[in-house]
């Protein structure tokens, strides 16, 4: 991938412009959607382009694991110093599902009878790969994890300290104007 370009976006808007582009797929495969985000979220410095790919590439993973017609929670939140993008939604539970392979493409599986060879990976498991490492490049982690036996969720988290906007910082030189005077003054 090349170097990603990092401007100061609100991360609510990168979200809804992601869901815009697979309102179509969504729409193909019947889910019904909630959406909930926590209103005032702070702007972060991000690729906005690639998180928007993230966040189709994880809609489109759990759109593949949904039955037609399931249920899909869309949410994001502030958790201290990391902003959440979770996605819950209904899944078809199969035995033997691998979790923890999900974002390895070409990942063998195990089945009753031992492993079996890689196969090619679906579209969605190349996509979670790929949202797996601009996740990272960003200073961020994205796991999935099994709600109850029918739904699962993916779970991207932006920290915050890290991706503010930098310029906007305290003058740290007047401060120390401050203090001189300060000192100066009781001396």
């Amino acid at each position: 991938l090349e170097p990603p370009r990092l401007r100061v976006e609100a991360f609510n808007t990168v979200v809804q412009e992601a869901l815009r582009g697979s309102a179509e797929a969504l729409a193909r495969h019947r889910a019904r959607v909630v959406k909930h985000y926590e209103p005032d979220l702070p702007q972060l410095l991000l690729d906005g382009a690639r998180i928007r790919r993230v966040v189709g590439n994880i809609v489109a993973a759990a759109l593949e694991q949904m039955p037609v017609g399931g249920r899909m929670r869309i949410e994001t939140r502030r958790n201290g110093t990391w902003i959440v993008f979770e996605v819950l939604h209904d899944r078809a539970r199969e035995q033997g599902d691998a979790l923890e392979q999900l974002f390895v493409p070409f990942a063998a599986s195990l089945g009753p009878a031992g492993p079996t060879p890689p196969v090619p990976p679906s579209g969605a498991a190349l996509g979670l790969g790929v949202a797996h490492q601009i996740v990272r490049e960003h200073g961020g982690e994205l796991r999935v994890r099994i709600e109850d036996e029918w739904s699962s969720a993916f779970v991207m988290t932006l920290p915050v300290l890290e991706n503010q906007d930098r310029r906007k910082g305290p003058d740290r030189r007047g401060a120390r104007r401050d203090r001189r005077r300060r000192e100066e003054g009781e001396g």
